[in-house]
């Protein structure tokens, strides 16, 4: 089963102490859609003394996948840990695991703005695709596996 999250922008942030004194880190934002996959199984369960059958659907793994991401600054990359601060060379394509990533959808109608807020836990991310150049903004897509638990935050 599959969640596309579409609006006219999303943002990615990094979130270091989530549910404690949170601390926010823009690391991205993109025009195309978020994939979110939940791939779930059924379980088959017999009560002890019930004699029946029962069937549990179970999540094995929640991913998330995102392509078309920009930044405007190399210090995302360096805050995803793949960009190396003095030399600016990549040091590889997974991130060390993110305590937290919130993913905002902002949708625009008129003046107003509404808010579609996830936060994801634990979270390794794997970059598929990365372009960039020195002092530049860059460019990068990802497959995430959450590994902890992931939240719809708050609705429009």
């Amino acid at each position: 089963m599959t969640t596309k999250l579409t609006g006219d922008y999303i943002e990615l942030y990094k979130v270091v102490d989530p549910g404690g004194t949170e601390v926010e880190t823009l690391i991205g934002l993109t025009h195309d859609s978020v994939d979110i996959g939940f791939d779930v199984t059924t379980a088959q369960v017999t009560p002890h003394m019930s004699g029946r059958q029962e069937s549990k659907a179970v999540t094995d793994a929640v991913t998330i996948s995102i392509s078309g991401i920009v930044v405007t600054s190399l210090g995302a990359l360096q805050t995803l840990g793949v960009l190396d601060a003095t030399t600016k060379a990549i040091t590889g394509f997974v991130c060390p695991n993110l305590e937290g990533l919130r993913i905002k959808v902002y949708s625009c109608k008129g003046d107003v703005t509404e808010t579609q807020s996830w936060l994801a836990l634990d979270v390794v991310v794997t970059l598929s695709d990365l372009s960039y150049a020195q002092g530049d903004f860059a460019t990068w897509s990802a497959e995430m596996m959450v590994n902890g638990t992931l939240t719809l935050e708050s609705l429009p």
